[in-house]
């Protein structure tokens, strides 16, 4: 009997012992399990469609006008001749994506005064085709960059109406053009600037009808005086349009690639003399327009980077919340994901942790989405 209890207490003590054993191995059960949860994870993460659209990248001559590297499905559309040429490059399936450059534009009044006069003119030599144009131009009385984007629409109006080179011609359309922030530009156009300016905009892409947003800059500028009714009836010129766009909260995806294909269009030579002889301008001169296009995506290049944080975060969280993602911060690549609603709803992980709506992340760039 004696024998048999010392047996049953070194039994007792024998399993007591061996339950931390035990535990450890429950444990390492568990973190096996967050592992094989991380795996999964990871193998769902799809590339943002930025990414794939840099890896799908084409170099075209367009007509020998031009040459631009674009997404290999991407449409071109040229309108306008020599120095009011415009080029539109842009998703057929998604217009909001999209890049758009001219060179100068004209036909803008400076005043109601200055239209009514030439509304006057044109009545009173019985619609002289001269004056049926110039009374029907737009009035900037500010001068100003964004005053021309809020008026865009009718802008566009006009020059498809009185300008044939621009017959067939995609232009972008922007609508309710509200400006975000806006910074001073100093290029090559700076010393004969009224305002030079680049805007970050939200505004309704007119096609899609989709709420979206860009960056867009410009040159106003006086381009001619003219006294005789005794005020001033000249007209002003706009040089160096451009735009990126994207749909609203996606700029910060897109920025990088949008800004890549506004650096790579290059102008021929030959185009750029036939267009210098028209305009009556040197050929060294119609050169400067290639290194006018290479200022100008370093210029928005900097004005994304000098945006304002809380507007982006406010921004990217209502798009998230609009399309159905979460955002996600990986602890181990130090990579942001969009993160489809539901797909983290039974995660006990540690590598990948919610990103908060007022979180810094939020200024960092999406490197891909994670779909159920």
């Amino acid at each position: 009997m004696k024998k048999l209890i010392i047996f049953l207490i070194s039994l007792f003590i024998l399993c007591a012992c061996s339950s931390p054993a035990s535990g450890s191995g429950t444990g390492n059960g568990s973190g096996n399990a967050a592992q094989k949860q991380d795996e999964m994870i990871a193998d769902r993460i799809v590339p943002t469609k930025a990414v794939d659209l840099s890896g799908k990248m084409i170099s075209r001559n367009f007509d020998n006008i031009f040459s631009v590297t674009i997404p290999e499905n991407w449409n071109i559309t040229v309108g306008g001749a020599d120095w009011y040429l415009w080029i539109r490059l842009y998703d057929p399936a998604e217009p909001a994506l999209q890049v758009f450059t001219t060179i100068s534009t004209t036909g803008i009044l400076k005043s109601d005064r200055a239209k009514e006069y030439y509304e006057y003119c044109y009545n009173l030599t019985g619609d002289n085709y001269l004056y049926g144009p110039t009374s029907a131009m737009v009035v900037n009385s500010s001068a100003t960059m964004e005053e021309y984007f809020e008026d865009y629409m009718d802008y566009i109006d006009w020059i498809a109406k009185y300008d044939p080179t621009f017959s067939g011609f995609d232009f972008p359309l922007i609508k309710d053009f509200q400006k975000i922030e806006s910074w001073d530009v100093d290029d090559s156009y700076s010393s004969i600037a009224i305002d030079n300016k680049l805007i970050h905009a939200e505004y309704t892409e007119g096609l899609s009808q989709q709420r979206s947003e860009g960056l867009f800059n410009g040159c106003f500028t006086n381009g001619l005086s003219m006294m005789d009714p005794g005020y001033d009836c000249g007209f002003y010129i706009v040089y160096n349009i451009s735009g990126i766009c994207a749909p609203y909260g996606m700029l910060a995806e897109y920025q990088g690639v949008l800004t890549s294909i506004l650096n790579s269009i290059q102008y021929t030579d030959s185009w750029l003399k036939s267009a210098a002889q028209n305009q009556q301008i040197s050929f060294e001169t119609a050169q400067q327009v290639n290194q006018i296009m290479q200022q100008t995506s370093q210029i928005i290049t900097d004005g994304w980077n000098q945006r304002q944080a809380a507007y982006d975060r406010i921004s990217q969280a209502y798009s998230d919340s609009t399309l159905g993602y979460d955002r996600y911060y990986d602890t181990e690549t130090g990579e942001v994901y969009r993160v489809e609603y539901g797909v983290m709803d039974n995660y006990t992980g540690d590598r990948y942790q919610l990103i908060e709506n007022d979180s810094d992340l939020y200024s960092l760039p999406v490197s891909g989405y994670i779909y159920k």
